[in-house]
């Protein structure tokens, strides 16, 4: 009872790592030690006459919650457990009665519960006894399997076998048909943005050359950018040609990249954000 009393009681079922990688293979499989949390208060471990949180009625009885806890030993078999339990007191290294996660002990699983769901009211007197609320048979074994999230241990390989890497005026021609912009609607702001001062929107995907054009909805032209370097991101800093902030509306990209002989046009939503002034 490793959140209340602390006491050593008898609980009807046992507690196994199977393995991650070998959940067939009983070989492996070791012991672990069971944390009860006594949300009853009875020091024992056992279904409770509190109905399950999630519930629709008032018959689904569950049971206390359970802890799932490491051995320092995890050498097949029980020796890892039997001697976790014969100096349980000297060989924790944190309190028992604190839960707290850490060192060769640390906490695998947390509030595992057993629901007997329709298992009988939980309002009854005469409960456990009324319907069917009782535990699981003697013999039953339940399996969990969970997500293994990945690990400075797991590795991966990749293999380029059989494929050629291209280049080319072909590949960025390809490419150029990806160019993009965002964020788009510009709503405001952007989170790449670090002050309210500096606002942009990124093109992407752009070929080395690239001479960008932005045009109003009138025809008018509002700025025009040349990039000329091996990245593929140009900004706009959402100015026009005088370098003041443009209006809210919608904006037309004419994009030219003369080394490639293609050319592609955007639309970009822009929504500036209510203008405060600092001083006046």
């Amino acid at each position: 009872m490793a959140f209340s009393t602390g006491s050593i009681v008898d609980v009807p079922f046992e507690l196994w790592n199977i393995g991650i990688n070998t959940p067939n293979d009983p070989s492996d499989d070791y012991r672990m030690v069971p944390w009860i949390f006594d949300e009853d208060g009875n020091d024992a471990f056992s279904l409770m006459q509190i109905d399950h949180a999630l519930s629709g009625g008032d018959n689904d009885p569950y049971t206390d919650w359970v802890y799932w806890r490491e051995v320092v030993d995890k050498s097949p078999g029980q020796n890892g457990y039997l001697t976790e339990f014969e100096n349980l007191g000297a060989a924790y290294d944190t309190d028992p009665t604190s839960g707290a996660n850490t060192g060769a002990h640390a906490e695998v699983m947390a509030r595992v519960v057993l629901c007997n769901f329709n298992g009988g009211s939980v309002a009854d007197p005469t409960f456990p006894a009324n319907v069917n609320a009782v535990m699981p048979a003697t013999g039953n074994v339940l399996r969990i399997v969970s997500t293994k999230p990945n690990s400075p241990a797991v590795t991966y390989t990749f293999s380029t076998s059989g494929k050629n890497a291209t280049t080319g005026a072909d590949v960025e021609k390809q490419s150029a048909e990806k160019v993009g912009v965002y964020p788009n609607p510009y709503y405001a702001f952007n989170s790449a943005e670090t002050n309210r001062f500096f606002k942009f929107v990124t093109f992407n995907n752009l070929p080395r050359k690239a001479t960008l054009r932005v045009f109003n909805l009138v025809g008018h032209l509002v700025r025009t950018l040349e990039k000329d370097d091996a990245a593929q991101f140009l900004r706009w800093d959402l100015n026009n040609e005088a370098l003041f902030p443009v209006a809210s509306g919608m904006y037309i990209v004419h994009i030219d990249m003369p080394d490639i002989g293609v050319t592609k046009v955007l639309k970009v939503a822009i929504i500036q954000e209510q203008e405060v002034l600092d001083s006046y």
